[in-house]
């Protein structure tokens, strides 16, 4: 199994109980590097509500909790060099896209080749929706399909969409229960840093259930 996540967390938080029923996967994180320098802690929201002073190498301790939560559930980490979106002052640039194509086709390569590969649905974040579109085209080439985890925090407005994303967008939705979550909230607490920055909505609605469902590649 092969899932791309965004940022050093989203995997786990929206798909780690399906994650932990099926370890031995592969988890590659994309926006996972650092800029240098990095900009002033008061242009990085994200970063200033986790609490990190600014001299904290923010991306080295978030790449070690991914790691420890990953090992919690048997999963290996990999950790792509891209920023997220909080570390650009300019758009990005075109070639970025070609870049990550390729580097994640290499992912899919050197993970011998599964027949699909996961990605956030991405109800919001602008991450989430470049690297699902950028997934797409990667499956589109390999010719697998793409899989689609809904991110905890929207449950209310994935529930009242629901009938209307599928057919639409997906060829049909599951939706799991998390029955027994400790593993998943062991997890979870590795992120310690992102703790401050996760809403209490998230948080339980990644404990309640998960949503998934493939999507229609066109």
């Amino acid at each position: 199994m092969l899932v791309i996540s965004p940022h050093l967390d989203d995997a786990v938080l929206g798909l780690g109980q399906h994650m932990t029923d099926n370890p031995g996967g592969t988890c590659v994180t994309v926006f996972a590097g650092a800029p240098d320098p990095y900009p002033k802690l008061i242009d990085r929201p994200h970063d200033d509500r986790c609490g990190f002073d600014e001299d904290d190498d923010v991306v080295a301790i978030r790449r070690d909790e991914d790691q420890r939560a990953l090992d919690q559930i048997g999963w290996k980490a990999r950790h792509l060099g891209f920023l997220d979106c909080q570390y650009h002052i300019a758009e990005r640039p075109r070639k970025f896209r070609g870049e990550l194509i390729d580097a994640l086709l290499g992912e899919w390569e050197g993970t011998g080749r599964p027949g699909g590969i996961w990605a956030p649905l991405a109800i919001s974040h602008p991450d989430h929706t470049y690297v699902r579109d950028v997934a797409a085209q990667v499956c589109r080439v390999a010719g697998v399909p793409l899989v689609v985890w809904a991110e905890p925090g929207y449950r209310s407005r994935f529930l009242t969409e629901a009938e209307n994303l599928i057919g639409i967008r997906t060829d049909g939705w599951l939706v799991e229960e998390v029955v027994w979550p400790m593993e998943k909230l062991r997890a979870l607490l590795a992120y310690e840093s992102q703790l401050h920055g996760i809403t209490a909505a998230a948080l339980a609605d990644a404990l309640t259930y998960e949503c998934y469902g493939k999507w229609r590649l066109t």
